[in-house]
């Protein structure tokens, strides 16, 4: 399938990958241990809050991914017993200046992401409409592919993708989402990836900037 290479390539979209920072860098992330600002207590309906990572607010504005305030990821249990990840509002924009004892620092290496191959259909040129013509679908029937037809772009792409890898970064910073088996659709590329954490999975977090510039956050399970 070079043509669906070529598409994915064009496609393709700058991101940030998180891993361990060694001796001599300047932290840019943090991941795990507490975060200094963010209440650990028991407020209204939340028995405690757990800190999954804070994230410089500079690699995001690198990105184009802004939203309506700085966030760190957190995991709050609940007194009904639930836990919920959350994107929690936090004073600073800067890991600068915050203590987080017991985190893991994490530096930012540039990477690309590469789309999967529902994001290749439905946003891919001229040469999707060819190809999906010869099959007699449309765009948004991508789901209705038999997946011997589109097995030959899942080597190039699976290769590429974090989920994939043997030593995944602890998190990835904006790019490409996948389609999760609970996914009804392939969520629209409006609502833009921020963030995707592996560390510590499974669930796997996702967390996705809306038009509104409003944060949803996902855990994902297999």
């Amino acid at each position: 399938m070079d043509w669906a290479i070529r598409e994915a390539e064009a496609l393709a979209l700058p991101c940030f990958d998180l891993v361990p920072a060694s001796r001599g860098d300047q932290p840019v992330a943090y991941w795990g241990g507490r975060r200094g600002d963010l209440p650990e207590k028991s407020v209204g309906a939340i028995r405690s809050t757990e800190h999954l990572l804070s994230v410089d607010l500079s690699l995001w504005d690198a990105l184009g991914l802004k939203g309506r305030y700085p966030f760190a990821l957190a995991l709050n249990e609940l007194r009904d017993g639930d836990e919920r990840a959350v994107a929690q509002e936090v004073r600073s924009a800067s890991v600068t200046g915050v203590s987080f004892p017991g985190a893991v620092p994490l530096k930012a290496v540039q990477s690309i992401s590469l789309p999967p191959m529902e994001a290749v259909l439905l946003y891919g040129g001229p040469a999707v409409d060819t190809w999906l013509a010869e099959r007699g679908l449309r765009r948004w029937e991508y789901a209705e592919l038999p997946r011997k037809e589109t097995q030959g772009y899942e080597p190039y792409f699976n290769e590429r993708c974090p989920l994939m890898s043997a030593s995944p970064p602890f998190a990835r910073l904006g790019g490409w989402h996948i389609r999760w088996s609970d996914d009804d659709f392939y969520i629209p590329r409006e609502m833009r990836l921020m963030l995707w954490t592996f560390q510590d999975s499974e669930p796997w977090y996702e967390v996705f900037l809306t038009g509104m510039l409003n944060y949803v956050v996902k855990d994902r399970i297999t």
